[in-house]
Formats: C-alpha cells, sequence, structure tokens
C-alpha cells in the first residue's frame, strides 16, 4: 500500500495546490459517476438520476423536499427526475407516515436491482482506490470530503451521508 507521508507537500495551502485539489475532485467523481453509464443510458436516464437512485437507496422514505436540499436542487427539477424514475418503474412514491401530504420516495425492485449493479461497479473502484492508498490515506481523504461536504450547513441535510446502506 502507499505510504503518502514520503510525498506530502508541506505547502499544500497554495493555490496551485487547492486547485489541483479541486481539479482531482471533479475528475474523480466524474470517473466514478461514468463506471455505471450503460446501465443507466439503457434506461434512458443520466448521472443525475443515479444521484437521487443513491441516496432514496440509502434512505427509504426520503421526501422530495429532503432530496431537493441535501442535492442542492430546486425542488422543480428534482421533481421532474423523480417523475422520469416513476415512469421507468425504480421509484415508488407513497404518502408520507406522519404528514400525508408529504411524499415519501422508495427505490421499487427494479430500483434495488439497478441501485444494487451500480453500486457495485461504484464500490469496485472505490474499493481499488482505497486498497492503492492505504487506511490512513482514506481516513485523511474523508476527513477532508466530510469537511467539503458541511460548505453551507449542508452536512446535516444528506440524507445517507455516513453509515451503511440501508434497505427496508
Amino acid at each position: 500500500m502507499a505510504d503518502p507521508k514520503p510525498h506530502a507537500n508541506p505547502l499544500f495551502l497554495t493555490e496551485e495546490e487547492t486547485r489541483a485539489g479541486l481539479d482531482l475532485l471533479l475528475a474523480a467523481a466524474s470517473a466514478v459517476s461514468r463506471v455505471g453509464e450503460g446501465l443507466l443510458a439503457d434506461r434512458g436516464i443520466g448521472r443525475g438520476h443515479r444521484r437521487l437512485l443513491a441516496l432514496i437507496g440509502r434512505q427509504p422514505g426520503v421526501t422530495l423536499a429532503e432530496l431537493a436540499a441535501s442535492l442542492g436542487l430546486p425542488k422543480q427539477s428534482a421533481s421532474r427526475q423523480i417523475a422520469e424514475l416513476v415512469e421507468r418503474t425504480l421509484v415508488a412514491v407513497r404518502s408520507h407516515p406522519s404528514d400525508g401530504r408529504r411524499k415519501a420516495l422508495r427505490l421499487t425492485p427494479a430500483g434495488r436491482e439497478l441501485d444494487d449493479m451500480l453500486w457495485t461497479l461504484e464500490r469496485r473502484e472505490i474499493a481499488r482506490a482505497y486498497r492503492r492508498a492505504g487506511a490512513e490515506a482514506v481516513d485523511g481523504f474523508k476527513m477532508v470530503m466530510g469537511d467539503l461536504a458541511r460548505i453551507g450547513g449542508s452536512a446535516g441535510r444528506r440524507p445517507g451521508a455516513a453509515g451503511p446502506r440501508r434497505r427496508p
């Protein structure tokens, strides 16, 4: 496993280093989201839909408003994407158990199957990178990503941000 310490740059807060970090963050997010593009395209959906499937799969019963807030999307945009997932029988919408005016979202069996297939592909790539980096680097990565996720106070609104995948 790689030891990040011999190559650590003591000038890690320079503009060049922070820009390089952002470039890597964006490239990594794009690369991980591309591993399942074929499966998504086969169903006529894209990466934005994948984010919704992942969050609904991690927190069954989440509402549209909670999803929109966690992703920083307008409710209208999230609603349109959810409608497309419902149309493809990947997501089911039910009245919320505690407030019938709110709609709770769950993956259908087909949605769970797709989410599981996508997660298998994504997990393989993430695990490969984790193995190469080693436990200490992964801990550092999680610390940085956690801090970035809290920008603007969004961490408390992110469904499924931590913890194991939950299934109904």
